[in-house]
């Protein structure tokens, strides 16, 4: 489509994005196998450089933090973007140190990056990655019961838990605990 030029006639439209849409996915395929072979590049050799050089190439935002995050997935590798757009990238040796892959490269999983789509890539969320405001709306929702499997116990804690949260982003003192009642012995 290098030739395509402003129109305002459907049918050059239309080819216009089918043009943009096969261009789309050649380049999300690409990219993919770009970056798997510059992390087995990084195994076989320890120079993780060319994943750096990948990623600076990409626009800025969530894709390139998803391509990060789905290479990280399967290999020790540390990102650092820097200030002049830029990225560092390191064999993760604080990872290697502890335990999480094996010293000698061997258990880099370079086959899954091979076989999966990076741009599908949904990295577990761990409770620190939540904001605020989607732990208010997780504990809400688990306060009315709205949750599956939510018992009478976590109902009540939630609603607890959702005071003290609400009261701390909007700069109140949180309410005072409640002391739960001891079972007779």
């Amino acid at each position: 489509m290098a030739n395509y030029s402003f129109s305002t006639d459907k049918g050059a439209i239309v080819k216009g994005i089918d043009s943009v849409k096969q261009r789309g996915k050649n380049l999300d395929r690409d990219i993919g196998l770009v970056a798997a072979s510059a992390v087995a590049h990084a195994q076989l050799h320890g120079d993780a450089t060319l994943f750096g050089s990948l990623c600076a190439v990409m626009p800025r935002g969530s894709r390139v933090k998803t391509l990060i995050e789905w290479v990280q997935s399967a290999a020790p590798v540390a990102v650092k973007a820097m200030a002049d757009g830029t990225y560092k990238v390191t064999v993760d040796r604080a990872r290697v140190k502890e335990g999480e892959f094996a010293a000698d490269r061997s258990d880099w999983n370079i086959e899954t990056l091979k076989t999966t789509n990076w741009f599908e890539f949904q990295k577990d969320k761990s409770e620190s990655e939540y904001t605020l405001d989607q732990l208010l709306s997780m504990l809400d929702k688990l306060a009315k019961g709205k949750r599956k499997g939510a018992t009478e116990q976590a109902m009540d804690a939630a609603t607890v838990a959702l005071a003290a949260a609400k009261a701390y982003r909007d700069g109140a003192p949180a309410p005072a605990p409640v002391e739960s009642e001891a079972e007779p012995a």
